[in-house]
Formats: C-alpha cells, sequence, structure tokens
C-alpha cells in the first residue's frame, strides 16, 4: 500500500504477441476507494469496458468532478486518479 508521499512511478509489464516483446506501461489509480493497476493512457469509456460495466447505467467522478457522458471516451486517466462510479439501480 504506498504512504501517499512522493511522485506516482509507473511501472512496466512485457508480454509477447507473436514472437514480438510488447511493453505496456501501468498506472496505480483508485476505483470506488479500491487500488487498482490500469493500462497508462486509457480513458474512462475504455476502463469501463475492461470493468465490464454498462455505460447506460452509471455515472462517473473522476478527482471530485462529474465527467459528462459525451466526454468519457476523451478523458484520459492519469497516474494516481481517483475515480467513483456510480451504478444506478432500478427497482420498487
Amino acid at each position: 500500500m504506498r504512504s501517499g508521499l512522493g511522485p506516482q512511478v509507473p511501472s512496466w509489464n512485457f508480454f509477447r504477441w507473436g514472437g514480438t516483446v510488447l511493453e505496456t506501461k501501468e498506472i496505480e489509480i483508485v476505483v470506488n476507494g479500491q487500488p487498482r493497476r490500469t493500462p497508462a493512457g486509457q480513458s474512462l469509456g475504455e476502463l469501463l469496458v475492461s470493468l465490464e460495466v454498462d455505460p447506460a447505467r452509471v455515472a462517473i467522478e473522476l478527482n471530485r468532478s462529474i465527467i459528462r457522458r459525451e466526454n468519457w471516451n476523451r478523458t484520459m486517466i492519469g497516474a494516481g486518479a481517483a475515480l467513483e462510479i456510480v451504478q444506478f439501480v432500478g427497482g420498487g
């Protein structure tokens, strides 16, 4: 667990694809209070896909600001980002 001191340092992952070694950079973020690692350069829309969350039923707060749905695919997640993803539930 991070102490909260000092800069966030991304980690690097390596994997093979068709005989080529590819390098991906991961960052640490917090989603609904839980630490998580995610690929660097990912948008909010891409994060929802990776979390298997239905985008039609959620609202997203990024670093204490509500992000409008039409901006999700162009809003990139940076290292140390704090997200709250609220899912709407129907019922009676």
